[in-house]
Formats: C-alpha cells, structure tokens, sequence
C-alpha cells in the first residue's frame, strides 16, 4: 500500500475551500476559499496560470490527512479549477516522494526508495458486482486521482440515505503509457455511474519530475456531472439542471482524492500504500462531511 488519498472539499463558482479530515493524525489547516472564474483552458496536460485557472488549492501534509494512521502522506500537490456554460475544468499537480520509511499496521517498519508515479495498465482490481457486472470504485489499477462533486451539496442534503449519501458522484483520472511510450489519460465515473467515459471528456496529461509525478488538465460537460449528481439522489422532488450548476454565484462542493500506488519489487507487483481521504463531521455551512 503506498501512499495517501485526500478531498478537497469545495464550493466553486464562487468559492472553493478544503475541509479538515477526521481521521487525520494531526490538526488540518484549511485552504482558502477561492473564487472560481468562467475560463476556456487549453487542455494539453501543461498547467498555464495564464489560461484563467483557479488560484492552486493545495494537497500537502498540512491539508490533507491520511485515513489509516499507520501511514503517512507522501504526496504533494496542487489543484485547480475553472467553467464555462458547458462543463468544469479541473487539473492537478502531484508530485511523489522518493523515500518512504512508515511503520505499518502490525508494527512493522517499512522503508521503501524509489517511490514515484505508477503508470495504470487496466481497472482497479477493487470493485464490486450488480448484475453480473463489475462496477469499479477507483477506475484504474495505478496513480488514481478522483475529483467528487455535490452541486449546492444536493447529494448531501438529499442523497439515497447515510452512509451512502456520502458517495457523490466520483471521476477517477489515471495515466497510461502506450508501446510507443505516449502518455494517456483515461477517466473513469463511478458511483454515480459506473463506466469509462474517456471519449465524453476532454483530458491530457504526462510525468513529470523525471516520473516522481504528474500532471493531468480534464474538462468534464455539465450534462455529465449533472446526469450523475441526479441518479445520485433519492428523493427526485431535488435535482439540478445545467442551467443552475453553473450559473454564476451557483456553488459546488468538491472532493479531491488520491489513490497512491507502487511498485512491490520483492512480489513483483503493483501495491496500494494507503487509501487517505480527508472529510469533515462537518462543513463549514453546517453540511455533514
């Protein structure tokens, strides 16, 4: 198991700010709240601050806490968002640290060097089944970085009972390497629906730091989110429609999360070292996290 998935809690349109997680080892320091601007970005996998992204919100040892207390963070990274009338733009940074030493569950000190970016080569090998059919939690079996949305926290509010109300909808972003050596993303939905859904969004993405990390820029339609969020909720008397996800003044609550793999030398196989979320009892607005 490797690393450390985290959320960033968020409101956007307006304002976007990350929540402190109850499971963390250490007190978390919010990030600020961050107005989110209307922006066409290029999607290229590059990062350019002069395109009309969002101020960078941050995923670090001081926001984001881990889920299993055995295991600390070891990503940092940063995160950013913009809109337009037909979907939301998100991109993310994340950078790996190359040494590891952490004690895990049964007391036993693991040290590990070389901890960097892990490729994805299929599905998540954790999933569950409906039908007949396997729905996939995480999407991809590497580096998997999942951004959940709630629009006015309906799915909160209103979501199909506790704990399930929970799960927003989640679009896990991972990275591919094809024989040529090409970087890829593909994005997968889950929870809301369950299905790859590369080809209806935009997306690029490549190593970087000599493969200690990434970067990925994805474009997400509202139709999507918008589909998602409703399937997401019991009581069909509250729904959001395209029109009012993203007009202005509108907000969203947003999780960020990662799920960190690494390369299991001594078994010869990919290794999760930690599934880390960071959430809240209780948003700022008095929402449950």
């Amino acid at each position: 198991m490797k690393k450390l998935t985290a959320v960033i809690a968020a409101a956007l349109m307006t304002v976007l700010a990350v929540v402190p997680a109850v499971a963390a080892p250490m007190w978390i320091i919010e990030n600020h709240a961050e107005d989110i601007g209307r922006a066409d970005p290029v999607i290229d996998g590059v990062i350019d601050g002069n395109e009309g992204w969002s101020e960078p919100l941050y995923f670090n040892y001081e926001t984001a806490g881990y889920f299993w207390d055995f295991m600390p963070l070891t990503t940092d990274g940063e995160c950013y968002f913009a809109y337009n009338a037909d979907g939301i733009y998100f991109a993310a940074s994340m950078r790996e640290r190359y040494s590891i030493v952490a004690e895990d569950q049964n007391g036993r000190v693991r040290e590990f060097e070389g901890n960097g970016f892990c490729y994805s080569t299929d599905f998540d090998s954790d999933y569950s089944t409906s039908g007949g059919v396997k729905r996939y939690n995480y999407g991809w079996d590497g580096d998997v970085i999942t951004l959940m949305l709630d629009p006015e926290h309906v799915v909160c509010d209103h979501g199909s009972g506790w704990p399930e109300r929970r799960f927003t909808p989640w679009y896990n972003i991972g990275l591919f390497k094809d024989e040529a050596g090409n970087e890829y993303p593909r994005v997968y939905a889950s929870r809301g629906s369950y299905e790859e859904i590369t080809g209806e969004v935009t997306c690029a993405g490549r190593t970087i730091n000599n493969g200690a990390g990434w970067e990925v820029e994805v474009f997400i339609p509202w139709r999507r989110v918008v589909g998602d969020v409703n399937s997401c909720l019991s009581d069909k008397s509250y729904y959001i429609t395209m029109s009012g996800v993203c007009a202005d003044g509108s907000q969203i609550k947003a999780a960020v999360l990662y799920m960190d793999r690494y390369y299991d030398f001594d078994r010869d196989e990919v290794d999760t070292w930690g599934r880390y979320v960071t959430v809240c009892e209780m948003c700022s607005d008095g929402t449950p996290g």
